[in-house]
């Protein structure tokens, strides 16, 4: 039962990618979840986000022992937790700033993207912050990365409607 959780239904099993892979489920996750209950999707995430982050970082130590390193790839619970984070936020910033409403497949594909961006990359602090022992750093640097993958999935979305809806026919 242990492995199934922690490879998120055994996604971090399948070669290759695995983080990947459960981002892009969790990502799927999100979107049926808005498609079938709008802003509500929030809330049933929120949820999911604290029970992903409460059980990774428990057996985070058993999955380390169970796979024999330092977080394993096939430990991509984390990855589902930080891509529920990034989703959750850049849709609530939408809906908060009027003129963002969210588009859910286009700033779900953007999120997507910069959230695999920032936790393969590992910008400043989230190498540091990875380094920390137990399951805090495993699960900590794809909260950082889920931070830094919605400010700027916001900027990317906001640049992006500012030149959509630019009148091309103003300029002289």
């Amino acid at each position: 039962m242990k492995r199934l959780i922690v490879t998120f239904g055994w996604i971090g099993l399948i070669p290759g990618m695995p983080g990947t892979y459960a981002s892009f489920a969790a990502t799927l996750i999100f979107c049926c979840l808005w498609s079938c209950c709008g802003t509500y999707a929030l809330v049933v995430t929120a949820v999911l986000i604290g029970v992903a982050i409460a059980v990774g970082y428990i057996l985070c130590p058993w999955a380390e022992t169970h796979f024999g390193r330092r977080d394993p790839s096939q430990f991509v619970l984390d990855e589902a937790a930080g891509q529920w984070i990034t989703l959750s936020l850049v849709f609530l910033l939408s809906l908060a700033l009027e003129p963002l409403r969210p588009r859910p497949f286009a700033h779900a594909c953007v999120a997507f993207l910069l959230f695999r961006t920032f936790d393969v990359a590992k910008p400043w602090p989230i190498r540091r912050i990875e380094a920390m022992p137990g399951g805090r750093g495993v699960i900590l640097d794809d909260v950082i990365a889920a931070v830094y993958a919605t400010i700027a999935t916001i900027c990317v979305v906001y640049v992006v409607r500012a030149l959509v809806s630019a009148n091309v026919y103003d300029v002289p």
